[in-house]
């Protein structure tokens, strides 16, 4: 196994397409979460017909210059879900907080106002369990992969309900990305319930990503009162400057959260980033080749090892931060990383999208 903790490294081995390596760690993890049954020498088509069905669409769909159609949606729902929401209650749970309001308003963005939302608790029940789902160890997991069966059971009766057949077939109330994804699962060798399986492995990954980020933030600033204070100042100085009607924060352009107006929450996101992913991208080398490090320097691997992204090696590197081992909210405010966080997908616009509402409320 080979471990790259360097950044022009890392850079260069994500960026290879050339067919040299596969990752058969994630398809693996694929393969046991989903709960398909196939023989082991099928995982790798299984995988494969998921990137191949659900990268493009959702790759277009989510880049921050293409997903106010979504982020828009999503907000308007997620006020919605705030306003519901008791906050003079003493006691007020994070997972209600958060958990819930970002599920049902991802859910409806998504998917449209039909979504079954009561499917809510078979969900946390199987985010819950799934690590012990991933790693093999589903005995101890029970009631997760009971709750993981119902839930992608009741998403696919939402999927067959709401298709309309026109033309190609759309999923009426839904962005396109998840017909795109849809169509393009259908066009594989997989079976109907494959396919079924898969697509709620889609659902749930868009919701546990943003969930996990959000919750982690939301940590970090419930027992940092001065990081928080000046979080909401930042931001409320923000929206108010630029949507003085709450309202009109739905149509904000996404590109403006990577703008200088927002560095503490910006910098607060990021170090969540650093400090709390664990694992990097693995992958399995087809063939002979090379990687290349700094001052093109190479680095030769064999057909059949295990190339790994050290996450952690760069994360908490003295060579790339000061003090690495603590958390810093401020960090990226004073650093200026020299390598990308290789970590999540959109999951971060849409915390600062949280944010600025939670803030200005």
């Amino acid at each position: 196994m080979v471990a790259i903790s360097s950044p022009t490294a890392a850079s260069n081995f994500l960026k290879d397409y050339s067919g040299a390596f596969k990752s058969m760690f994630n398809a693996e993890t694929v393969y046991s979460l989903s709960g398909i049954n196939r023989s082991d020498d099928q995982v790798w088509n299984v995988y494969s017909a998921l990137v191949r069905a659900t990268y493009d669409p959702i790759h277009r769909a989510l880049v921050p210059s293409n997903m106010s159609a979504i982020s828009s949606r999503f907000t308007q729902d997620f006020m919605k879900g705030l306003d519901e929401l008791d906050l003079s209650a003493p006691d007020v749970s994070l997972h209600g907080f958060v958990h819930r309001t970002i599920y049902n308003a991802s859910s409806t963005a998504f998917f449209g106002p039909n979504f079954p939302l009561n499917t809510y608790n078979d969900f946390m029940t199987f985010e819950s369990g799934s690590p012990l789902i991933a790693r093999h160890l589903g005995i101890f997991a029970r009631s997760a992969a009971t709750a993981r069966d119902a839930l992608f059971a009741e998403w696919d009766n939402h999927i067959i309900r709401n298709w309309v057949s026109e033309g190609n077939g759309y999923l009426e109330g839904a962005v396109g990305m998840m017909t795109e994804v849809y169509n393009e699962l259908n066009q594989t060798n997989l079976t109907p319930e494959e396919t079924s399986r898969l697509m709620g492995l889609t659902i749930w990954a868009i919701h546990a990503n943003v969930m996990d980020l959000t919750t982690w933030v939301m940590c970090h600033l419930l027992i940092d009162k001065n990081t928080y204070t000046n979080a909401c100042r930042e931001i409320r100085a923000f929206v108010d400057e630029k949507f003085p009607n709450l309202e009109d924060i739905t149509q904000i352009d996404l590109k403006t959260l990577e703008s200088d107006n927002l560095p503490l929450l910006n910098s607060l996101i990021r170090e969540v980033m650093r400090t709390k992913t664990n694992l990097g991208a693995t992958r399995l080398a087809t063939r002979d080749t090379v990687i290349r490090d700094d001052d093109q320097k190479a680095i030769l691997i064999r057909k059949g090892e295990i190339v790994s992204v050290n996450i952690q090696g760069m994360h908490y590197s003295p060579e790339f931060h000061s003090e690495p081992e603590c958390f810093k909210a401020d960090r990226f405010v004073e650093e200026k990383a020299s390598y990308k966080l290789y970590t999540y997908g959109v999951g971060k616009h849409a915390v600062r999208m949280l944010f600025r509402v939670h803030c200005k409320i």
